[in-house]
């Protein structure tokens, strides 16, 4: 009778483990059906001509770049020169920032440590503003006609 009841419980036994693997297997043929699903999707919208098109585009817009930086070197422009006319700027928006500050105070609250600029930063200023004046009568020619190199920064 003992092995009997054994038996009976090793079969259920076995019976339980076989449905909880059917249940998770039926789990993962779900889950490749909805991947596949998304995946047709998303080769509907993502033509092969459209991201051969999006490809050759990001590559005229690299090359464009690169001559803008080739002539911003010959021009004298350093990554040091443009870092720091950024950070003229950005002291410049914060400058902004600080008197719209203090304009909105009441008369009677006093504010100090007001920014302003630094002999280096407005010196670099004024070179990147004298290079990019002169860089403005550059030209390069490409297929797509002239392109002239922007002599004012564009604004944020």
């Amino acid at each position: 009778m003992v092995e009997t009841t054994e038996n009976a419980r090793f079969n259920v036994t076995n019976c339980i483990d076989n449905i909880e693997m059917q249940q998770v297997t039926a789990s993962v043929v779900k889950a490749i059906e909805h991947g596949n699903t998304v995946m047709n999707r998303v080769k509907s919208e993502l033509s092969v001509d459209y991201v051969s098109d999006l490809m050759s585009e990001v590559e005229e817009n690299s090359e464009y770049m690169r001559e803008v930086n080739e002539m911003l070197g010959a021009q004298g422009i350093t990554d040091e020169d443009v870092l720091d006319e950024l950070a003229a700027l950005e002291e410049g928006i914060m400058d902004e920032d600080l008197l719209k500050a203090k304009s909105a105070l009441p008369a009677d609250v006093e504010v100090s440590g007001a920014s302003a600029k630094t002999d280096k930063t407005a010196a670099s200023s004024a070179k990147t503003a004298e290079t990019a004046s002169s860089a403005k009568s550059a030209k390069t020619a490409s297929p797509a006609g002239e392109r002239r190199v922007l002599a004012e920064p564009i604004p944020a």
